[in-house]
């Protein structure tokens, strides 16, 4: 009887235990379909803020790409800066510059500046600019020692370098520039203060109308010196040390320059001789002119 009962116990035992060993698998399979229901929503929801930080990623990889894409190409826009149109003033009205800058540009444009400048341009009383010249130009701006800004054509500016140099290792001549490239609407200035200053004669004398001035070309520099730290800047002044222009002179020659006006009075040039007015045209041409003492760019290129 005991052994009877015992046994139905047991049965009984395991009978409960089963069921709740069903009931728990039950409840925790519940609780994992409940729990994998609410986590699907989430899984979805993060997969898609995952596919929305890929797609930011992307276009920040691409923002990223543009701005260096765009630094590289700001690069190839210096200065010459581009380029301001107002250059010094000298004479054929030789004064104070002006003061407005511009930088050159670096480039392969400015290669093809140069293949298309003629260094034997002739512009004078007769002779006008040629038109879209200016656009040509690759200038260069430069501060003298009186705090004025001087632009010139680039590769007559690394010539004068080589001069300025030379002039100073040799003879202790400190050269500066007056005035170079100048704009057409300025030499216009520069006629009306050189008639108010000077009068109209002596003005018609010495300064080229606007639109016929050599400094139009960026090629033609006025100089002024230095002797012993004393500025000797004042046309007055400087046709005052005729010995200093000749060792100026003796150098133009070797570095592409010629002196423009070397005093001709037989109407060949427009102007009387000014010591400080030079001309770039590079050192083969200008090996030529000077061979022959008194030539000027007119007589070379058979022009008057």
């Amino acid at each position: 009887m005991r052994k009877r009962t015992l046994a139905v116990w047991l049965i009984c035992f395991i009978v409960c235990l089963a069921a709740c060993t069903s009931d728990k698998e039950a409840e925790t399979s519940g609780s994992l379909s409940a729990l994998e229901e609410l986590a699907e929503p989430i899984a979805e929801e993060s997969t898609e803020l995952s596919e929305d930080a890929g797609a930011t990623g992307g276009a920040d990889t691409m923002a990223g790409k543009a701005s260096m894409d765009g630094g590289e190409t700001s690069d190839g826009d210096g200065f010459e800066g581009k380029n301001s149109t107002d250059g010094g003033i000298g004479t054929d009205g030789k004064d104070a510059a002006d003061g407005k800058t511009a930088e050159g540009s670096e480039g392969s444009e400015d290669a093809v500046k140069h293949e298309e400048i003629d260094y034997l341009v002739l512009v004078n009383s007769k002779n006008k600019l040629p038109d879209g010249w200016e656009e040509k130009l690759d200038l260069v701006s430069v501060e003298n020692s009186v705090g004025d800004i001087v632009q010139v054509e680039r590769t007559a500016y690394n010539a004068y370098l080589e001069l300025k140099a030379d002039l100073m290792e040799s003879e202790g001549i400190d050269l500066d520039l007056d005035s170079a490239y100048r704009s057409v609407a300025y030499q216009q200035d520069i006629l009306e203060r050189f008639t108010e200053k000077y009068g109209a004669a002596y003005a018609a004398k010495t300064v080229a109308k606007p639109g016929y001035s050599e400094h139009h070309t960026g090629l033609a520099l006025d100089l002024y010196f230095r002797l012993d730290g004393v500025e000797v800047y004042e046309n007055e002044d400087l046709v005052l040390y005729p010995e200093v222009w000749k060792k100026i002179h003796s150098r133009l020659t070797k570095y592409g320059f010629i002196l423009r006006y070397p005093g001709r009075t037989d109407g060949t040039v427009d102007y009387t001789y000014e010591p400080w007015h030079i001309r770039y045209v590079g050192i083969e041409n200008a090996e030529v002119i000077s061979a022959t003492p008194g030539m000027t760019l007119e007589d070379y290129l058979g022009k008057k």
